[in-house]
């Protein structure tokens, strides 16, 4: 077994059996600049879950969470120090 961390996103997509618990918090910078990529992407701008209020949002719940105005979360399959 190669010595990797295996982590996966919480996204909007992530479905029911994603439980978070591993959170890298986010700048209002970095959720901005976030959004903004997002925007250079025309093939998925209609899609509900790439929504800017609906990112932003998620992110604010994740960070309030962990006690920060914005994070992203993950569930932390296997970590290898």
């Amino acid at each position: 077994m190669r010595n990797i961390s295996v982590l996966t996103h919480e996204g909007i997509k992530g479905g029911p059996h994603l439980v978070p618990n591993f959170f890298i918090e986010l700048s209002q910078e970095e959720v901005e600049e976030k959004l903004k990529l997002l925007s250079f992407i025309e093939s998925e701008s209609k899609k509900y879950f790439l929504q800017h209020d609906l990112i932003k949002s998620v992110a604010r719940i994740l960070g309030g969470r962990i006690g920060v105005e914005y994070a992203e979360g993950f569930e932390v399959v296997r970590f290898k120090a």
